[in-house]
């Protein structure tokens, strides 16, 4: 493997994770409007955004 190849790979990576985490939000922000709840509280767990109620 190359550097130039792993460099791009890292930065693959970095931008994936990057569309995950909003991705997860996004859908975290539907179901709150969808079940019109407010008690929707964002915590970091396990380098993910998750939903706790």
């Amino acid at each position: 493997m190359n550097p130039s190849f792993f460099y791009l790979y890292c930065i693959y990576l970095f931008l994936n994770d990057i569309y995950s985490i909003y991705s997860m939000i996004f859908i975290c922000f539907k179901y709150t409007v969808y079940t019109y709840s407010i008690s929707i509280i964002f915590t970091i767990c396990n380098g993910n955004i998750c939903c706790t109620f």
